[in-house]
Parts: C-alpha cells; structure tokens; sequence
C-alpha cells in the first residue's frame, strides 16, 4: 500500500490480495483474487483518522461458476 491512488485486486501470485461478496440467502460467495475474477480498488482519502475510497469487481462463484458484478462499491474505514 502506497496511499492515494487505484490498486488492481490479485492480478498476480505475488499481489495475493482479493475481494469478496457472500450472500445468506442464497447461501453463496462471489471471489475475485490473483487466478479469478478481476477487480478494482481506488484510495480517493487517506488521512490520519480514515481511509476512503471505491471498489468494483466481477466474483466467480467456485460452486456453481456464476459471476457477479460488483459497481459503484465505496467504503470509508477508520483507522484504529
């Protein structure tokens, strides 16, 4: 991590990183890491009291093969 700016999700095996999203019902999780799927992750905001910024992605499903896309993500952490 080098601050502002937009990160590729595991387009690697040295960047291991990934992004998921799971559902309840139905029971299900969605996987974009460095051998499937593809994503983005964009720092907009890294100051002292939070790290801000947007994701999208497209998750395979190792179940079944689905895809899912993933658009207009945001998120906002505070650092601890």
């Amino acid at each position: 991590y080098t601050g502002i700016g937009t990160y590729t999700i595991g387009n690697s095996i040295t960047n291991v990183s990934s992004i998921a999203y799971g559902s309840v019902t139905p029971l299900g999780a969605w996987t974009s890491t460095f051998d499937i799927g593809n994503g983005t992750v964009e720092i907009t905001d890294d100051n002292s009291d939070f790290v801000e910024g947007t994701f999208t992605f497209s998750g395979i499903n190792n179940s079944d093969n689905t895809t899912k896309n993933v658009t207009e993500g945001k998120f906002k952490a505070k650092k601890q």
